[in-house]
């Protein structure tokens, strides 16, 4: 049994995202960190019609059998030898969690949407007149018989 839990670790910390960073032509990998790819396996090979974690406790790779380690290595090495695609398994281990389908959006997505918005209305060359200085305000060392001064000749009522 730990040799399997070797093999998983090794499998889905080093050698997945070491091949995702590297661009492998294998495959269109969507993620490259560890946790992503144990995710992805996990969730398809472990979990199937439900996310790992409601199958398995955490962390996995102690409380998995030698079975469901068997079939997530099964799974990690498809995925590394090119024979299994991992961009159809990532979005059903989303959905799984909620993640994906009509009308969500990933948390990349939102923070794209919410960038896009700030972009427009910042293009637009609108300032709110928040930000300008107030011609009222006085400088910072200016003596307060100044400032009352300044306040008379804008009409301001200040009290010293």
């Amino acid at each position: 049994m730990e040799g399997l839990q070797q093999k998983w670790k090794e499998l889905y910390a080093q050698i997945l995202p070491a091949m995702a960073k590297a661009k492998d032509k294998k495959q269109n990998w969507p993620v490259h960190l560890d946790h992503c790819f144990a995710r992805i396996i996990l969730d398809n090979a472990v979990g199937r019609d439900k996310p790992w974690t409601e199958v398995v406790k955490s962390p996995a790779i102690k409380n998995m059998s030698e079975q469901q380690l068997k079939d997530a290595i099964k799974l990690g090495e498809a995925i590394a030898d090119g024979s299994e695609d991992i961009n159809p398994l990532n979005e059903r281990s989303l959905e799984l969690r909620g993640k994906k389908g009509p009308g969500k959006k990933r948390k990349s997505e939102a923070q794209d949407d919410a960038t896009s918005k700030k972009t427009k209305r910042s293009e637009s060359g609108n300032i709110s007149t928040y930000f300008l200085p107030s011609p009222a305000s006085p400088k910072k060392d200016v003596s307060p018989e100044e400032a009352l001064a300044t306040s008379r000749d804008l009409d301001i009522d200040v009290q010293l």
